[in-house]
């Protein structure tokens, strides 16, 4: 190197300039890559509580047509077989209870879902943002020093 004295000290000053913000950099990046980490974790657990959620959903569903369909062949056999002998029967009166019962009944199993709308929720415990924190507080006092 030269001979100049302040020339070797600016040098110096702008080496020791650089060498800090190379570091800063890799812990911002550091970071960076942690919280992307951590975002991408949330949205997986998200995404498979949906997935299980919609799977539920549609097994209720498809059971619940089964079942109505299973239902309707009943009647309709019932009728078939009944059809001749429908002249013949005596109607009785269900009570008023049984029938409100009924009624209500009915009225739960064909109320329409709601549709599941999929929603992306951020969850960060106390412990991740202050770490988070201090990750920040470092980089500012490595800056600064």
């Amino acid at each position: 190197m030269g001979s100049h004295r302040p020339y070797n000290d600016a040098v110096e000053l702008l080496e020791l300039d650089y060498l800090h913000a190379c570091k800063a950099a890799e812990i911002f990046q550091s970071y960076q890559l942690d919280c992307a980490q951590r975002i991408f974790e949330d949205e997986y657990k998200a995404a498979i509580d949906d997935y299980k959620l919609e799977h539920s959903s549609l097994q209720e569903q498809m059971l619940e047509n089964l079942e109505s369909r299973k239902r309707k062949l009943l009647e309709d056999k019932e009728l078939f077989d009944s059809g001749a002998d429908a002249s013949l029967e005596t109607t009785r009166s269900i009570g008023t209870r049984k029938t409100a019962r009924i009624v209500k009944l009915e009225d739960t199993r064909r109320r329409p879902k709601k549709p599941v709308v999929p929603t992306l929720s951020f969850s960060v415990s106390n412990a991740d943002a202050e770490a988070d924190l201090e990750v920040l507080r470092r980089v500012y006092l490595f800056i600064l020093s």
